[in-house]
């Protein structure tokens, strides 16, 4: 089966395609190499969200991740969350960190697609590649520390998966899990800016709601409006599904514990961002930190360190059946 890659012009912005006859993945590298589409070309059936409202467009530097096009495959480093960095508190780390509003510079444009991108924060490079062989994506990822000193990080995968079905998300064993955040009260109280019960724990995947009912985790339904997240400790199989319950089909994640020690699960059914079209998305956020502040990650021993002239690499699998 031959994979092909090619440039195409993507909404006023270059991108570039790698496909085989089963699959369609394109990225545009200017928006942070942020992945557009992972299409199903055997069953025309595209499994990312796509912002209606927010048209997309070359982000500054620095601004909230809200004001531009949410939607897609964007990558997370050095942090998600705004916080001081934790060794430097004239450092502010941006809103889902910096990599998704940096434009990439692509270095190998054929079948096995490969861009990199240099922070601004730190002396580094950040590179990913992208393998597509039958139905499965392979994102292979590796960051070089090219300073003298060495910095902290954590990194997640942001991929939102588009709700047009309810679906069940299915992860063996039952992990210990921490709360993020929370609006809608399915998990306790929603609190002040929607953090009550922030970084409690609970086990996958049933939580007790602010009205003392049980409520899965594992299932995504546009029943109610909502939106919240969690992170678990990564399944020791390294292996989460996401089923599509009528239509029967399945988009199964793969990566090592020993690599990427958490899953986030974030949920929007509606409720986010207060502006413009409703998202309706679930994100499953294979990621090195167990919170999205790097400087709680650091509180909770979970702040990857890398060394000056060290570098790092991590693999994760995407298979659609």
């Amino acid at each position: 089966m031959k994979t092909l890659s090619y440039a195409e012009h993507y909404l006023g912005l270059d991108s570039v395609v790698i496909e085989n006859n089963l699959l369609r993945i394109r990225v545009v590298p200017e928006l942070g190499c942020k992945i557009v589409e992972i299409y199903d070309l055997e069953n025309n059936h595209e499994w990312l969200w796509r912002d209606k409202s927010r048209p997309i467009k070359l982000a500054q530097y620095g601004d909230g991740y809200e004001r531009y096009d949410i939607s897609g495959f964007d990558e997370c480093f050095p942090n998600i969350g705004i916080s001081k960095y934790p060794e430097n508190s004239g450092v502010t780390l941006p809103d889902h960190g910096e990599i998704w509003s940096l434009p990439w510079k692509i270095a190998d444009s054929a079948a096995n697609f490969s861009a990199s991108v240099t922070g601004k924060l730190f002396n580094y490079r950040f590179t990913r590649k992208i393998s597509l062989a039958g139905r499965k994506i392979t994102l292979s990822y590796s960051v070089s520390n090219n300073g003298y000193s060495e910095f902290r990080y954590m990194w997640s995968a942001h991929p939102l998966f588009k709700i047009d079905e309810d679906m069940k998300i299915e992860i063996s064993g039952n992990p210990k899990m921490l709360k993020e955040f929370g609006y809608g009260g399915r998990i306790g109280e929603d609190g002040e800016a929607w953090y009550g019960g922030h970084l409690s724990e609970h086990s996958w995947p049933k939580v007790i709601g602010s009205d003392g009912n049980i409520n899965d985790m594992s299932e995504v339904s546009l029943a109610k409006i909502l939106t919240d997240k969690v992170v678990l400790d990564a399944p020791i199989d390294g292996v989460v599904k996401l089923k599509k319950l009528k239509s029967g089909r399945v988009l199964t994640m793969k990566f090592a514990p020993t690599e990427i020690p958490f899953l986030g699960i974030c949920y929007n059914f509606g409720a986010w961002p207060l502006t413009g079209e409703p998202a309706t998305w679930v994100a499953l956020e294979p990621t090195t930190g167990r919170t999205d502040r790097l400087d709680e990650c650091m509180k909770l021993g979970s702040a990857n360190i890398l060394k000056a002239r060290e570098s790092k690499t991590w693999q994760l699998e995407l298979e659609i059946n």
